[in-house]
Parts: C-alpha cells; sequence; structure tokens
C-alpha cells in the first residue's frame, strides 16, 4: 500500500513539474510578445512624429 501511494506522489510530482515548465515557457514567451508589440507601437509612434514634425508648414 505504502509502495502505491509513494508511485502516487511520483507521478504526481513529476506532472506538476511538467505543467510548471510549460507555464514558464508560456510566461516567458509572453513577455517577449509584449516587448516585441511595445517597441513596434513606440517605432510607429516614432515615425508619426517625425513625419508630422518634416511636413512643410506652408
Amino acid at each position: 500500500m505504502e509502495s502505491r501511494i509513494d508511485a502516487s506522489l511520483a507521478k504526481l510530482h513529476e506532472e506538476a513539474a511538467k505543467r510548471d515548465k510549460d507555464n514558464l515557457r508560456w510566461t516567458i514567451g509572453f513577455g517577449i510578445a509584449q516587448i516585441a508589440i511595445t517597441v513596434a507601437v513606440i517605432g510607429a509612434g516614432v515615425a508619426i512624429l517625425g513625419l508630422l514634425i518634416g511636413l512643410p508648414t506652408e
């Protein structure tokens, strides 16, 4: 009986470790995507401001 409990606990421990690894991978990917989107939005804003500043005012 005790060996079955130990085996069940070991299996649950392995599954929890796999979930933690998957969650960490997803979180890192999401963070990288947020950084990429932020850089793109800031770049677009700078480009638009550059166009507005560079337009002739005649």
